[in-house]
């Protein structure tokens, strides 16, 4: 090993021009040299320029890409037409439980009328009337 550290020991340094006149991809100490590049897209379809390279390697490649593109978007308009739906059925469920929670109340309200505790009527009506700014203010 001590003759081999010699060897490379003892071995001149290439001058500067040497080294820019050699064509091969080495530097002064012997190693590759290599590019390498990178881009980035942004957005569900590949650009053109990549979709072509796709093609060269597989055929079909752009036809299932943008096979596959179409099915996610019909997928994405139809989970948010869900949730749409969704949102409106939960809304209307929340106004019919509201409209019978407020006619029990009212119900509550003119059977007490009917026994004569005016007292309790009152604390009621009030009540509802309660139920009902607080409904009407949320929105």
């Amino acid at each position: 090993m001590n003759k081999k550290n010699n060897q490379l020991n003892n071995q001149s340094v290439p001058k500067r021009n040497e080294i820019k006149n050699k064509s091969n991809n080495r530097n002064a100490t012997g190693v590759v040299l290599q590019h390498q590049s990178a881009y980035q897209y942004q957005g569900p379809i590949p650009p053109p320029e990549m979709m072509e390279k796709y093609k060269n390697i597989y055929a079909d490649a752009p036809k299932i890409i943008l096979q596959e593109f179409k099915e996610n978007s019909e997928h994405i308009r139809q989970k948010e037409l869900l949730e749409v739906q969704g949102t409106i059925n939960r809304d209307r469920r929340g106004q019919w439980m509201a409209f019978v929670i407020c006619m029990a109340i009212l119900g509550v309200v003119f059977y007490s009328l009917y026994l004569g505790n005016i007292t309790f009527a009152g604390l009621s009506g009030l009540g509802f009337i309660a139920l009902i700014a607080t409904g009407i203010l949320k929105k």
